[in-house]
């Protein structure tokens, strides 16, 4: 009970951008944890392959690995509230793409759009935090936003199970309007930045160094930037992995969505 009370008190004192972009994460999350267990088995009830399905998930990689440093640019110069916006905004295209597939191939445009949005939202996320808080609080606010916005994942999927049960099962019919509930969700979600956040004051850019030379300059005197580069790429096998998990506990285990 103190660990609640202090953290109520810890985010009662913050800046309103730090306490809004938490709401927004957790109408995030509740949408996207609606769909993330039923995603690849829906894409394999439109016709795709395990195979292919990988293909899908790898065209999502690439897009974050082109648009990674240009998004980033761009936040620095946009500002944050635009950057949240269009993220949540490409998300709704993404989802509704989904949710109007005929084919699976038409899906490969959902997936292009929802990796684009989610690259702009780990871009710009993590700047609300830096912008809104004291550095001696930073660790703990970014851990307590990222434990407050992650507890909607962990009714999600029961809320989407019961859904997808009253709707007929794991089919193409009973999975579909899951998509268009995320998207009501995350157009919330983009109301509620359009209404209640103001870009926090972050210092503006007066670097005029090349990219080309600053990125040189990075990788050649930072050593600690290219562990953690090779950290990221490591924890990035198991994320894309997992995306066959419900596939694998659809089509070899029989799981479905109805309790034993």
């Amino acid at each position: 009970m103190s660990i609640i009370l202090k953290s109520l008190r810890f985010l009662t004192k913050q800046q309103k951008p730090f306490k809004v972009n938490i709401l927004k994460n957790m109408l995030l999350n509740t949408s996207i944890g609606l769909t993330q267990q039923y995603q690849s088995i829906y894409v394999t009830l439109l016709g795709a392959s395990a195979i292919q399905l990988g293909y899908l998930a790898s065209l999502g990689g690439v897009a974050n690995t082109i648009l990674s440093i240009p998004f980033g640019l761009l936040a620095d110069r946009q500002g944050i509230k635009k950057m949240i916006m269009a993220s949540l905004l490409i998300f709704a295209i993404g989802y509704s793409i989904i949710g109007l597939a005929g084919s699976w191939q038409i899906t490969a445009f959902a997936y292009l759009f929802t990796s684009i949005a989610i690259l702009i939202s780990n871009n710009v996320c993590p700047m609300v935090c830096g912008a809104c808080l004291k550095s001696v609080e930073r660790t703990t606010g970014m851990q307590l936003c990222d434990t407050v916005a992650a507890i909607p994942r962990l009714f999600a999927p029961v809320v989407a199970a019961i859904i997808i049960g009253y709707l007929g099962g794991l089919t193409i019919q009973g999975i579909r309007p899951l998509f268009w509930i995320s998207t009501v969700g995350i157009l919330i979600a983009l109301l509620v930045i359009f209404r209640q956040f103001q870009n926090p004051a972050i210092p503006q850019i007066t670097d005029d160094t090349i990219l080309k030379d600053g990125l040189h300059r990075v990788f050649r005197e930072v050593v600690k930037v290219r562990r953690w580069l090779f950290y990221y790429m490591l924890m990035s096998i198991p994320w894309y992995i997992s995306f066959y998990i419900p596939l694998y506990a659809r089509q070899v285990k029989g799981a479905s969505t109805r309790a034993p």
